[in-house]
């Protein structure tokens, strides 16, 4: 019975997650630059990544405080951990605000969460796939260049409706 308790807690709260991280896929929330439209990605997962981090550096800290039998070995993985968690919530602080997709009047532009930017112009474009599972839409060019936009950019559903009109091609 616990065990069921868990699973419909989870799958509870997962479904409640997806939910309210792609709430705002048919928002027009975007920055025009130069005649560019720039996308970003929501904000939801950020906070949740780094209240994920926050969580365990705090659970870290707790385990520091009550374990009484403490050795060096001890110290140093609490550490490393504590570290961990650390280095994950600067990383998504900084990197989050990075990504976003721009489109152009001949061209679409991903920039990654580590700053790398891909182009495909319009023309370029043979192939458009919806990867379910991972919620990411993957536009593939003649030249074998990809391009990816995460589910979780906010105006998701227009950059969609943009990339089928410009090209022709559906999803």
């Amino acid at each position: 019975m616990v065990a069921f308790l868990a699973t419909l807690a989870t799958t509870v709260i997962t479904a409640v997650l997806v939910w309210y991280f792609s709430k705002y896929k048919n928002e027009v929330v975007h920055k025009t630059l130069n005649g560019a439209i720039v996308y970003r990605m929501n904000k939801a997962p950020l906070y949740f990544f780094i209240g994920f981090g926050v969580v365990g550096m705090f659970l870290c800290f707790v385990a520091f405080l009550r374990i009484t039998d403490k050795g060096e070995m001890t110290d140093l993985i609490i550490g490393l951990v504590f570290t961990f968690f650390l280095s994950f919530v600067i990383f998504c602080s900084y990197s989050f605000d990075k990504h976003k997709t721009i489109i152009r009047e001949g061209s679409i532009e991903v920039i990654s969460y580590f700053g790398k930017s891909n182009v495909i112009s319009w023309n370029a474009i043979e192939k458009i796939k919806f990867n379910a599972s991972i919620g990411e839409l993957i536009i593939s060019s003649d030249k074998k260049q990809k391009v990816k936009i995460n589910y979780f950019t906010v105006g998701f559903n227009i950059i969609v409706n943009t990339i089928q009109e410009k090209t022709g091609l559906n999803i």
